[in-house]
């Protein structure tokens, strides 16, 4: 489906225009429900596009390539309140040929940064105190029609350029691969959420970031995670393994910021072509230091939000712009008071950098020969196959 067409007549919940048709503003209230008015948005759908699209090519729909997703967006309305009010959006996106479509929906909470961003308009015009609760709603109107302007700040959109530039879409390069063969040999870590794809990471690979955080002491320090991507179509599914980290070279870090330079890049590209492995970048890892207090008794360590993985506004920017594709994760080292370094994964759900599980102990060489052993024993039994 192209972006100018419409969606489908047989979609379940009542959809709107396609994509580009609707502006978008976040409606503010007091908690007590007194309104505090609009501020027009400008949404990037493309994190939702793309997420969409891998999940096609984790179903076995779509094809893995690397260029950004087309898709069209659409509003979903309030089941109680109906339009101009959004529970949500969906987007819609298809195969070259149209013969598979793909769709995915999105909550309310895709726009919760934009809303944080947003309220600040009420906290300079003194309409909200600095750390008042309030809620809000998210509106879509026809570009025909006028976004209730109880705001002075107006979205602004950058102008097109003097030239257009053509991503050719390239193929992912899928390792066929028995998605039980990883999980039966490696130990789940940190929250499992139904859905999110499989995570696997050689141990050595955690062990030498929380070695390398302990190094950097109260500087942050950091690196790129290399590795293979798998598909199992008898799932379907798709998985990654991350094999090794390369340290960030040339980077720039404090006691509170990590960021990579061109010369980190440069030499990350050098590092992969020398290991002549095929891998490619599947995410990033930083530490934290102890932001604690040292003097902070331990009866407060539960309730501090600096005693537990967290990953800051400034991370959140740099996996967005760094690191966009749906596979790619952010492995963090946090120096915390009750445990020492301790490892926690960040990546990509329904278009959001959020939280997330994984697994440790499984590889590439044991996998592998596990998969081989499988179709061996298919050859000697045919009624296994």
């Amino acid at each position: 489906m192209s972006r100018e067409e419409r969606p489908s007549e047989n979609t379940a919940p009542p959809l709107s225009h396609a994509d580009g048709s609707h502006r978008y503003a976040i409606d503010y209230m007091r908690q007590d429900g007194t309104p505090l008015g609009a501020v027009p948005i400008i949404p990037d759908f493309q994190t939702a596009r793309d997420w969409t699209y891998f999940m096609g090519v984790r179903r076995g729909q779509l094809p893995g390539v690397s260029a950004e997703a087309n898709g069209v967006v659409s509003p979903l309305w309030c089941d109680e309140r109906g339009e101009p009010y959004c529970r949500g959006f969906r987007v819609e996106t298809t195969n070259a040929d149209g013969s598979q479509t793909v769709r995915c929906d999105f909550p309310k909470t895709y726009f919760k940064s934009l809303a944080e961003k947003g309220s600040w308009e009420w906290v300079a015009k003194g309409e909200l105190d600095v750390g008042e609760r309030y809620a809000y709603q998210v509106c879509a109107y026809p570009v025909a029609s006028r976004i209730p302007e109880t705001s002075a700040l107006e979205a602004q959109t950058e102008q097109p350029g003097g030239f257009e530039i053509e991503v050719v879409p390239e193929r992912i390069p899928l390792v066929k691969s028995r998605l039980d063969a990883f999980t039966e040999r490696a130990t789940a870590e940190g929250p499992q959420t139904d859905g999110d794809m499989p995570v696997f990471f050689a141990q050595s690979v955690v062990d030498e970031a929380c070695a390398l955080a302990r190094e950097a002491g109260e500087n942050e320090t950091g690196g790129i995670l290399v590795g293979q991507i798998h598909q199992d179509p008898s799932k379907p599914e798709v998985f990654i393994e991350v094999v090794a980290q390369l340290p960030a070279q040339y980077a720039e870090a404090t006691t509170s910021s990590f960021s990579f330079t061109h010369e980190t890049w440069s030499a990350a590209d050098v590092a992969i072509a020398l290991r002549g492995r095929g891998e490619l970048i599947l995410g990033w890892w930083h530490s934290h230091p102890r932001f604690c207090n040292p003097e902070c008794p331990e009866s407060r360590w539960k309730n501090c939000l600096l005693a537990s993985p967290f990953f800051s506004g400034d991370d959140i920017h740099l996996h967005r712009v760094c690191f966009p594709q749906p596979y790619q994760v952010a492995l963090l080292i946090s120096d915390l008071p009750a445990s020492g370094p301790t490892p926690a994964l960040f990546g990509w759900r329904a278009g959001t950098v959020s939280t997330r599980g994984y697994f440790t102990g499984a590889c590439s060489t044991r996998a592998s020969e596990a998969n081989r052993n499988e179709e061996k024993r298919n050859e000697l039994n045919p009624r296994r196959r």
